[in-house]
């Protein structure tokens, strides 16, 4: 209490109010709950800087997965079907494979192609000469391309003859 409020309060013949223990006990909760707030806010804080970043790494995994899904989908072309696709690492190569058959009824004569990458937008990012030899009916053959580019940015692929 100020000096003035006190001489006021003794002018008027009553006693300075004195802090009750009541009042110590309620200040003192009411820091403790301050306090507790503020360790509680830390920790929403914390969690929430740790779960985002975990929730863009989760979401980049499964648009990942999906693009590497719908790249190794079989596809046909000029009468043929490009299975059993898939991507691997080789000396610090990425190694794209499928097998071409001739599922037509008739002999497919040899042919160069472009092997064409799009992204998720059909946007073109790279392509490939390659030749689809002479093949019988029920005839496969393996295609390989090697290369040092990121095959995971690719969505989707093109035979184009």
């Amino acid at each position: 209490m100020s000096k003035a409020k006190r001489m006021n309060s003794q002018e008027k013949g009553k006693k300075p109010r004195r802090m009750k223990e009541d009042d110590t006990k309620k200040t003192d909760r009411s820091k403790a709950k301050r306090r507790i707030l503020k360790v509680f806010a830390i920790i929403i804080i914390i969690v929430i800087l740790i779960a985002i970043p975990g929730f863009i790494m989760m979401n980049f995994e499964n648009n990942h997965n999906e693009n590497l899904d719908t790249l190794l989908d079989d596809k046909e072309v000029l009468g043929m079907v490009i299975k059993d696709i898939k991507i691997e690492d080789r000396d610090g190569l990425k190694v794209f494979k499928a097998i071409v058959e001739n599922t037509s009824n008739k002999k497919f004569e040899q042919k160069e192609v472009q092997i064409v990458f799009r992204d998720e937008k059909s946007q073109k990012i790279n392509k490939y000469p390659y030749v689809i030899l002479d093949l019988e009916k029920g005839e496969t053959q393996e295609i390989i391309i090697k290369t040092s580019e990121p095959l995971d940015e690719f969505y989707n692929f093109d035979i184009i003859y």
